[in-house]
């Protein structure tokens, strides 16, 4: 589906969101060409965007441009609404129009009133990536219990408790401290091909691992520091 609503305080999420749809279906040989990104803060940008997705991806695979702080969809600009309702339709089939921004599409908007038309004929599609709320501790669970379903970890329910209460609810840290779980796991694993079950008990060593190296490092640049007083 060529044309793609992200929006959502989640930015981490829609990054890796577009990454992994790169990877799948931009050409590697063709990577530096056919990938395209753009900030909607700057009008000619958001001209240099339209005009890009209007251009077929050279050589195999798709093209994809991103436009980050589209405008098109939160702000009343009819010099937009009418072009993106002109090119829409002259988008390559094997090419991608990323549309982003933190804020939810306008209603009011006749140009997201456009942009419903198109998602109920299947002609773009919308998606939200929210974080959950400081005080939504379900939310949260949730949002942690998805994460590491995507990257193949089963995680027991104190799991996902201790990390929240060691890391909080920003989704780049929570996604660091899965990596990190997942790194500990693959490593005492007896079996690689097995997916990965993350407990309580695991959390808590590779937690006592990091803050053991922490400590270690904080303790050998200590000494660096006193020796080289120590030669003045």
């Amino acid at each position: 589906m060529p044309i793609q609503i992200l929006w959502g305080n989640d930015l981490n999420a829609q990054n890796r969101f577009i990454k992994k749809l790169i990877d799948k279906e931009v050409s590697k040989e063709w990577k530096e060409i056919n990938v395209t990104n753009l900030n909607g803060d700057d009008d000619e940008q958001v001209n240099k965007a339209f005009d890009e997705v209007l251009t077929p991806p050279f050589g195999d695979g798709y093209r994809i441009v991103t436009l980050k702080n589209n405008p098109i969809f939160t702000s009343k600009n009819e010099d937009l609404r009418t072009k993106f309702e002109k090119i829409h339709d002259n988008i390559p089939q094997n090419t991608y129009f990323i549309l982003q921004n933190s804020k939810k599409p306008d209603s009011r908007l006749k140009s997201t009133k456009f942009l419903q038309k198109l998602i109920k004929n299947n002609l773009a599609k919308e998606k939200s990536f929210s974080l959950p709320e400081v005080w939504d501790y379900e939310g949260q669970k949730r949002f942690l219990e998805d994460a590491a379903h995507e990257m193949n970890i089963k995680i027991d329910k104190n799991a996902v408790e201790l990390i929240i209460d060691s890391v909080g609810n920003d989704s780049f840290k929570l996604i660091n401290e899965l990596a990190k779980a997942k790194t500990y796991l693959s490593a005492v694993s007896n079996n690689s091909h097995e997916q990965l079950f993350l407990k309580s008990i695991d959390v808590k060593k590779y937690l006592m691992i990091i803050n053991l190296t922490f400590s270690k490092s904080l303790i050998f640049s200590y000494k660096k520091i006193l020796m080289k007083a120590s030669l003045k």
